[in-house]
């Protein structure tokens, strides 16, 4: 076997993907590392701490590279894995890259390789909310997803859910009519989009700014499991996860498991009592997750965040040439509600002291404008 010298070219993500192509198990480097998630066995804002950490860990991928035989030809293999890769426009990310989802690389068995289409991004930079729930949901299952889709967009946050049929695919579709950013998470390899049916779901989703996401390498086998497994990917993408009908036995409990168990925020909308499909949310509720009846009940818990969120990003509002064109209660109701969760018009009246004929007539501009969008019966929240 050659000497560890013929993997120095290849990168910490490139050592990942070569593990991954091989077919050697994240149990394997788990196992020789005595550790269960890399990116807590170090500070990730120290950067010589960081460095020192990934030395060593590359040093454990050769020893084990080297154990599986990879040798100079195997090497070559991978090299025209990844031209095939490119070719496709597939890219990938690893668990201590700057780009990997950071809350996911934070869970128990986060994927050691991620491969996706679109942008990545905002799966770290961005508050997303997993939207899960029956592949054959009733009226009250349909109507409750696209509401809560649809407020989760208008309060600045995305949805990840799965791509099944469905509550995962009518909550990427609201998202995406709102004009949202949505995370789809396969339990198939990205150039395989199963179900075969939501194939436009996925281009959509792409076009309009999205991702797709798995952790099975193209070309892989798609075996059932894959989907229970993915669930751990939605939820732990996701700050919270909402949970839209389910029957007693359920892909959609296994997410909010998952959740549970790696301290997210689990709502389940209440159902039917006669409804089987209720079974598995009127469960989770006696568990004691959150009931969830509004946008509130999600805003409650992430509103600090969102304003954190909002302050990291750039000021668009003075910058837009929209702004430019308002009057001045207009650009004083927007700058009033900026970083701020939905208001109602009595609490813009008594923040700016402009009088409610003239915050209504503001309402309707700013509506018409885009600006603002409505949250519920009479709550507004600020979209530029």
């Amino acid at each position: 076997m050659e000497n560890f010298s013929i993997y120095d070219d290849l990168s910490t993500e490139d050592l990942f993907l070569l593990l991954d192509f091989w077919g050697i198990d994240d149990k394997k480097l788990f196992k020789k590392l005595g550790a269960q998630i890399i990116a807590d066995e170090f500070d990730e804002d120290n950067e010589e701490e960081k460095i020192k950490y990934e030395d060593y860990l590359r040093g454990v991928i050769k020893i084990i590279l080297e154990e599986n035989n990879v040798d100079k030809i195997g090497l070559e293999n991978f090299y025209f894995f990844k031209d095939e890769l490119k070719n496709m426009n597939i890219k990938y990310t690893s668990v201590l890259s700057e780009n990997y989802p950071y809350l996911l690389k934070h869970i128990y068995d986060a994927p050691l390789i991620l491969y996706y289409l679109g942008n990545i991004d905002k799966a770290s930079t961005g508050v997303n909310i997993g939207v899960v729930g029956s592949r054959k949901p009733d009226d009250y299952g349909v109507s409750a997803t696209k509401k809560i889709s649809r407020e989760l967009v208008n309060s600045g946050m995305g949805v990840v859910s799965g791509l099944a049929l469905g509550i995962d695919s009518i909550s990427h579709r609201e998202c995406l009519e709102n004009g949202g950013y949505t995370i789809a998470v396969l339990g198939s390899p990205v150039n395989n989009i199963l179900p075969k049916t939501n194939i436009n779901v996925a281009r959509d989703i792409l076009n309009k700014g999205g991702c797709v996401i798995s952790e099975y390498k193209p070309g892989s086998k798609v075996f059932p499991r894959n989907f229970s497994a993915r669930n751990r990917i939605i939820a732990g993408i996701s700050n919270g996860t909402v949970v839209i009908q389910a029957a007693k036995i359920s892909g959609s409990l296994i997410t909010a498991k998952s959740a549970l168990y790696n301290n997210r925020n689990v709502y389940a909308v209440p159902g039917n009592i006669f409804s089987f499909l209720s079974i598995g949310t009127n469960t989770l509720l006696k568990q004691g997750a959150t009931p969830l009846t509004c946008i509130d009940d999600i805003l409650f818990d992430m509103g600090d965040l969102l304003t954190n969120n909002k302050k990291n990003q750039k000021d668009t509002c003075k910058t837009s040439p929209i702004y430019d064109k308002l009057n001045s209660d207009c650009k004083n109701l927007v700058m009033n509600m900026k970083d701020k969760p939905p208001m109602s018009i009595d609490e813009l009246y008594l923040m700016t002291g402009i009088n409610i004929g003239a915050i209504m007539a503001s309402i309707n501009l700013l509506l018409v404008e885009g600006i603002i969008s409505q949250v519920g019966p009479d709550k507004f929240t600020l979209t530029l």
